[in-house]
């Protein structure tokens, strides 16, 4: 993975993520460090982005560590499906995650494609 300047993505990762989630239709997106911070976050309504950060910073530790115990590699995605929608979440490298909120009518397969470009684009900025 390439390595990530954080500071670019706390400055011009909010437009990457708008452009997005409006592209795509989705319901947010956030970046967030493996402490749980948040580094950039678009979302379409009011939600709490430190609890969002903390969440996903969570989820991906817990199951990175649950792939190397199982020895299947390095972690590609990690998509919930819930009641109202989806939760994708994937590694970015340099221990940061990309989270995307989707609706319940989301197309997995365009949305995991689109994240894999919306990561490459971050990880040049």
């Amino acid at each position: 993975m390439a390595v990530l300047d954080i500071n670019a993505i706390a400055s011009k990762g909010e437009q990457v993520l708008q452009e997005f989630v409006t592209k795509m239709g989705l319901e947010g997106a956030l970046v967030a460090s493996s402490e749980g911070l948040e580094i950039a976050h678009y979302f379409v309504a009011d939600l709490d982005n430190d609890i969002l950060a903390a969440g996903s910073a969570a989820v991906l530790s817990s199951i990175e560590g649950f792939l190397a115990d199982a020895k299947k590699g390095q972690l590609q995605e990690i998509i919930a499906k819930a009641e109202n929608g989806y939760v994708a979440i994937m590694a970015l490298g340099g221990d940061v995650a990309l989270a995307v909120l989707a609706p319940a009518n989301q197309k997995l397969g365009v949305l995991t494609i689109a994240m894999r470009q919306l990561a490459k684009k971050l990880q040049s900025l």
